[in-house]
């Protein structure tokens, strides 16, 4: 046969037989057949088992187990085919079992649409169900319901119920049974843990069931109303029993002492006789005169003032109290009501001046909040909100603030005489706005915080101006605290005018001496005679330093920076006072020994000469100038170092 037929190449086939004797005949000569007839897909690949998936029928020749007829499929792709369904020889049919033990044979569960799935049979057989006495329903073959018939009984709930049951434990009958009766079906005692009192007398019920321990002591009902025990009071001290409640419940009751606030009120109009006594709250009498004022009496009946004529007040001899005519200090003029003579006082019956106002209290500063002042004594405010308080403080002093009575907090401004004129502190007679007298200490003393970025509060600044006697006038500005305590290290400065010339120096606070005057020493450049200054020291006109005469062989320089040292008598020259960055001038006149000069190491510890030193030349109107100027050098260690250039014979 071809390689590829269709069944229709010849009437009858044979796959693996050349004598078919049915239109398809397939041969296996194997004992057991890989496959005698296969279904797998197209797909061709060089896998020897072909396609990846498949089924196939396969004949089994087992002499032991007859002829089997199995159906194979793989499991995976190019995998050994595995039995699926068996069709044994004898008519057996084995789903997942090789070795079907009965026509059919399942290794697994069996479901039914997917559910009602079952792994084994049940045991034994059912083929109907009757319902017996008492039951309802059936007979079921295959499924139903069974229930319990009905009986006379009407459904419902009784009391204490008489029933009758029939042999199938049904309920035939029922009925309410009567109450129970204590007095014949009920014996013994019963405990108090049954809901009893476990006694048979009333008292011994109560104690029984009672709270109380000790003698004094009282029920009352606590949390739900339960019983509750209160003891009763243990003091000497008389005590009542009080409660309270929240508005809504009672709280418990408890023993304490009764206060007035403890007593209602007593109506007046429940005593209809007698006269209530002085001693008992009353007033003695029983009748008082129309209009009069009462007045006490000690324990007797009131007395009464009879009101008098019109406009009368009620005035004091000291002793007794009488209606007169009004007696007043003031005159009245239309609105107007004054005094044209006397003092006022408010706070004290013995006013010092035309108006004495007194307060007693510690003082102290006005406050800054709120709308209260506690340390004012007296107060001008206007409509509008504005506020004028004067106050003083323990120590004396005393302060005037301005600002707004609705709120303390709101400073307003304190104007002195706004329209001009001049304000003296200490004079009577101020020549200029401001004028500020005194006969010692500072005159002007400045504080305050933040001036300049700083944050600290200082002590301020003084200033003190006066005339010292020698026909000039100084002006001292210092630390506040330092001025309160004068030592020699710490400076004032000072400005003097009235003089030949006005002079600017520093001082120390106790005048012991002078002490350094810095000028700009944080940066920034020094102008004399010009307002543009373009170096540190920036002089527009001439400069001179003073010149000193040194007596001997030590030249300082302290003096001036220009020192002529007349026949010193030595060469070896001590110079002092020399400061880096100075540039200094010495001229020496010997005339009548030629020396080459020396000068000492300590301030000049290396000397650069320029020319070489060497011998002066001397005579009559001879001199030789040295200039020299100082710096301090750091080579491996730091030096002073003077530069000397000279010439002699002039």
């Amino acid at each position: 046969m071809d390689e590829y037929c269709f069944f229709t190449c010849f009437p009858t086939d044979g796959i693996g037989t050349t004598a078919p004797i049915f239109n398809l005949n397939t041969t296996d000569q194997g004992t057991i057949a890989t496959g005698t007839l296969r279904l797998q897909n197209t797909y061709i690949g060089t896998n020897a088992n072909g396609g990846q998936y498949g089924i196939q029928l396969a004949g089994i020749d087992n002499n032991s187990n007859g002829h089997d007829l199995r159906i194979q499929g793989r499991t995976a792709a190019y995998g050994t085919f595995s039995d699926l369904v068996t069709v044994k020889n004898g008519g057996n049919v084995g789903i997942g079992s090789t070795a079907p033990a009965g026509k059919l044979d399942v290794a697994g569960t069996i479901c039914l649409s997917g559910a009602n799935c079952i792994s084994s049979w049940p045991a034994g057989s059912v083929t109907s169900v009757t319902a017996g006495t008492g039951l309802t329903g059936g007979p079921i073959t295959s499924s139903g319901t069974l229930s319990l018939a009905n009986t006379a009984v009407t459904a419902g709930t009784y009391t204490r119920a008489n029933i009758t049951v029939d042999a199938q434990g049904r309920l035939t009958a029922a009925a309410n049974g009567s109450s129970l009766s204590l007095a014949t079906e009920v014996t013994g005692t019963l405990p108090i843990a049954n809901g009893g009192t476990g006694a048979t007398t009333a008292t011994n019920a109560f104690n029984a069931l009672s709270p109380l321990t000790t003698a004094g002591d009282l029920i009352y009902g606590g949390t739900a109303g339960a019983g509750t025990r209160l003891g009763g009071n243990t003091t000497t001290t008389k005590q009542f029993l009080t409660g309270t409640g929240t508005g809504s419940a009672a709280t418990a009751p408890t023993w304490g002492a009764l206060s007035a606030s403890d007593i209602p009120a007593h109506s007046a109009a429940l005593i209809t006789s007698g006269t209530l006594a002085v001693a008992n709250g009353g007033t003695g009498a029983s009748t008082l005169a129309a209009n009069n004022v009462l007045l006490g009496n000690g324990t007797s009946a009131p007395l009464t003032v009879a009101p008098g004529t019109s406009g009368n007040v009620l005035t004091s001899n000291g002793s007794t109290w009488a209606s007169s005519a009004p007696v007043s200090n003031w005159t009245t003029a239309g609105s107007d009501v004054y005094r044209s003579t006397g003092n006022v006082g408010i706070g004290t019956t013995a006013p010092t001046s035309t108006l004495d106002v007194q307060k007693s209290f510690g003082g102290g500063m006005p406050a800054t909040t709120g709308t209260s002042e506690p340390n004012a004594i007296m107060r001008l405010r206007s409509d509008g909100g504005a506020t004028l308080d004067w106050g003083m403080i323990a120590t004396g002093s005393a302060w005037i603030q301005p600002r707004y009575y609705t709120n303390l907090a709101t400073n307003l401004n304190l104007l002195l005489n706004p329209n001009g004129g001049n304000v003296g502190i200490g004079t009577t007679a101020p020549g200029s706005t401001l004028e500020i007298a005194g006969t010692s200490g500072p005159r002007l003393t400045l504080t305050g915080t933040g001036l300049g970025g700083g944050t600290s509060a200082g002590s301020g600044v003084s200033m003190q101006l006066g005339y010292n006697g020698s026909a000039n006038r100084q002006l001292w500005i210092a630390d506040s605290a330092q001025m309160a305590s004068p030592n020699a290290t710490n400076a004032v400065l000072r400005i003097l005018t009235g003089g030949v010339a006005g002079q600017i120096d520093a001082i120390a606070t106790d005048q012991s001496g002078f002490r350094p005057l810095a000028l700009a020493p944080a940066g920034g450049n020094v102008g004399i005679g010009t307002t543009n200054p373009l170096t540190n020291l920036y002089v527009n006109g001439q400069i001179a330093a003073t010149t000193g005469s040194p007596a001997a062989a030590t030249v300082n320089f302290a003096t001036g920076n220009i020192q002529v040292a007349a026949s010193p008598g030595q060469a070896a020259l001590t110079l002092q006072n020399m400061v880096d960055g100075g540039s200094y001038t010495l001229i020496v006149s010997d005339v009548t020994t030629s020396r080459t000069y020396t000068f000492d190491t300590t301030s000049c510890a290396v000397q650069h000469w320029t020319p070489a030193s060497s011998a002066t030349i001397v005579g009559a109107g001879k001199r030789t100038i040295y200039t020299i100027m100082r710096t301090t050098e750091t080579e491996g260690t730091t030096k002073t170092h003077c530069y000397i250039a000279w010439v002699t014979g002039i």
